[in-house]
């Protein structure tokens, strides 16, 4: 049993023909951002953390929260 997950070495990115697969980075923030404003409704549903993101810097931060926390 693996107790620390995030420690597999997994080449990234994963890519099909639909899809990529990669870690976030820092350049997403507005990215991010912009989708959440597209379901702001429906995210805010399954993701309590969207209430809080309501302009891009707090995407940013969000981010930059959420890398630090993997590593």
């Amino acid at each position: 049993m693996i107790k620390e997950p995030f420690l597999i070495n997994t080449p990234f990115p994963i890519k099909t023909e639909r899809l990529i697969l990669r870690p976030v980075m820092p350049g997403d923030s507005s990215i991010i951002f912009n989708l959440i404003e597209q379901s702001r409704n429906n995210l805010g549903e399954w993701l309590p953390w969207v209430s809080s993101v309501k302009a891009e810097v707090d995407s940013e931060k969000m981010l930059a929260s959420f890398i630090l926390n993997l590593f």
